[in-house]
């Protein structure tokens, strides 16, 4: 007889069976791990401010998978979540990101930051994203930005003008968070609807991180530069910070905090001729009243944060072992009187880079006067990470520490 019978068929898929059962058992086959199948999670908190009702909102973005979605977070004073929402790019593409977060009077919310869209033909480039977001995190629009035929375009920061327009600061240029080959400032202006109104691109200053009101109605601007504009973006005044022999780190790393009715506090990071953070005392007219640097004992500095408490300066800062070949981060809080004297200083978390390192630290004083930092966690033997807020009280010491997510 030619061929084989359905009982002849089925005891031959038996044997076989039986045979790649006994094979795999004789080779170690084990069922997979969850972290084999475990794609990477990363949260990446930017900015943190605090609202009108004394809650938390965090502004950053979280990696999952190879794509890039800006998320908000808020929480209240004990810390407690009290929600979290998520804002993926469109389909086919893969970055949305979120820089600083801004309390409108209206209540709503305005997010400003990077996201990859479509222009010019070209689709993968970066425009200055910004979204106004209502109390509860729904986005109510969004809308990308993009000068001329540039392909890298970055929010780092906005304010709202008296009759409800928003200013919106950052830079313009080539792909990349530091400014290399070459980035210019750049400053819009939104009208309530996101229509741009006007712009303004600065080709002596590559970048402009923050911005604050002023006493007076206008705005205070800090990047590589320190500058005054009115609501129409006019410069009133500027004072370049770099020359030939000093230069600013920039890409968010400049911080604008008002402490008086006509003093603002500035806090930059320097990375020639050596790598300080330098604080600059100005008043309303650009005069700087004072300035002091601040070093680490061992490495030189990566990054800093400002926040102010009266007189006094309270700034978060990481160290790093070398700016050539980075493999351990420190970071510190440490609390300066007016004249610059250290008061205290406190070592928070010690973290090889190959750990996960530290990187995104945004740090608020609270409503109670204390105050609170948000920090990236690296899960041992996992792609992911959590965020978790720490409170210290004014004297530096921890009050509590709270996951916030996942």
């Amino acid at each position: 007889m030619i061929g084989k019978t359905t009982a002849e068929y089925s005891m031959f898929h038996l044997k076989l069976l039986l045979l790649i059962v006994l094979t795999l058992l004789a080779s170690g086959c084990k069922q997979p791990t969850e972290t084999e199948f475990e794609p990477p999670s990363y949260y990446h908190p930017y900015s943190v401010i605090k609202t009108a009702e004394n809650t938390y909102i965090i502004a950053g973005e979280h990696y999952y998978y190879g794509i890039r979605k800006g998320f908000l977070l808020e929480f209240d004073d004990a810390g407690n979540l009290l929600w979290t929402k998520e804002y993926p790019p469109p389909e086919n593409h893969y970055t949305r990101s979120f820089f600083r977060v801004k309390h409108l009077r209206d209540g709503n919310f305005v997010a400003v930051g990077y996201g990859e869209g479509d222009f010019t033909g070209y689709q993968g480039v970066f425009g200055m994203l910004v979204a106004l977001i209502d109390r509860n995190g729904n986005k109510i629009w969004e809308n990308l930005y993009f000068i001329g035929s540039n392909v890298g375009h970055f929010a780092h920061d906005v304010e709202e003008t008296a009759n409800g327009e928003l200013i919106v600061v950052g830079r313009v240029g080539t792909v990349g968070f530091t400014p290399f080959p070459w980035s210019d400032a750049l400053i819009l202006k939104l009208n309530r609807e996101g229509n741009k109104l006007s712009e303004k691109q600065f080709r002596d200053y590559d970048s402009f991180d923050a911005i604050v009101k002023s006493s007076d109605g206008n705005f205070i601007i800090g990047g590589s530069a320190i500058a005054k504009v009115d609501s129409n973006l006019n410069v009133i005044w500027h004072l370049p910070l770099e020359g030939e022999n000093v230069k600013i780190m920039t890409g968010g790393n400049v911080q604008i905090k008002r402490t008086g009715n006509t003093e603002y506090v500035v806090s930059v990071v320097k990375y020639l001729p050596s790598y300080v953070i330098t604080i600059y005392r100005i008043d309303e007219s650009g005069n700087i009243l004072s300035s002091f640097d601040y070093q680490c004992d061992t490495g030189v500095v990566r990054s800093a944060r400002l926040e102010v408490d009266g007189d006094n300066y309270i700034i978060a800062y990481v160290c790093m072992d070398n700016p050539y070949n980075e493999t351990r981060h420190q970071l510190f809080i440490l609390k300066a009187d007016k004249n610059g004297n250290i008061v205290w200083k406190k070592l928070i978390r010690e973290r090889r880079v190959e750990d996960g390192g530290i990187y995104s630290y945004p740090f608020i004083k609270a409503a109670d006067g204390n105050y609170i930092l948000i920090l990236e966690e690296p899960i041992p033997g996992k792609s992911r990470n959590e965020l978790v807020a720490i409170k210290f009280d004014r004297e530096g010491n921890i009050l509590w520490q709270k996951r916030l997510l996942p």
